[in-house]
């Protein structure tokens, strides 16, 4: 054990640090209200207010925190792409089935990227050929027409299983339930 890996255990009071950032949310440790509150997406202002703390202070302490904390093995597999691309919760839980804890941890301690999202969509051999029509088909927005090459109006009807037009409103990710999950949602490591 590195002298970092026992400063950060000192400073949240536990002998081990769990594989995974799941199992650790689960045992008591140091600071957890402050990491569970920035775990939900708060900003630091909204932390403040929820524990009573001066802005500047919650501001440290997430600094100091997810800079501590290690890349659990949950969090590490989907480090690369949240680097590196702009992705939103909604398309991270839509395209992992992980957990919005390990996106906003990705987020703390690394950073989000600024390659389009669809990019991701569109050439990323991990994300069943499936999954990517469906996306595709699904999701009418800005990024719809990067697809189709057109700053032109797109089209505000698409094909229901029966092939009846429907018209659909503009939405940021299509919500798509799969519970047999007939192919792999999880990335390679």
């Amino acid at each position: 054990m590195g002298q970092s890996d026992s400063k950060a255990l000192n400073l949240f009071e536990i002998s081990f640090f769990p594989r995974k950032l799941s199992d650790f949310l689960k045992i008591e440790f140091r600071y957890k209200k402050l990491v569970l509150e920035f775990l939900d997406g708060n900003s630091s202002e909204t932390v403040a207010i929820n524990l009573s703390i001066p802005v500047e202070v919650a501001k440290k302490f997430k600094n100091v925190l997810f800079e501590m904390l290690p890349d659990f093995d949950d969090v590490r597999k989907y480090v690369s792409f949240i680097e590196m691309y702009d992705i939103t919760l909604e398309n991270f839980l839509w395209l992992t089935n992980s957990s919005k804890y390990v996106y906003y941890f990705i987020l703390l301690k690394h950073g989000k990227g600024e390659a389009p999202f669809i990019d991701l969509v569109k050439n990323t051999p991990f994300i069943n050929e499936v999954k990517r029509q469906e996306y595709l088909r699904l999701h009418n927005s800005n990024e719809t027409n990067e697809i189709n090459e057109s700053n032109d109006e797109q089209p505000k009807e698409i094909e229901t299983k029966d092939n009846q037009p429907k018209r659909v409103l503009r939405q940021t990710i299509p919500q798509i339930e799969n519970k047999s999950k007939p192919y792999s949602t999880t990335m390679p490591e």
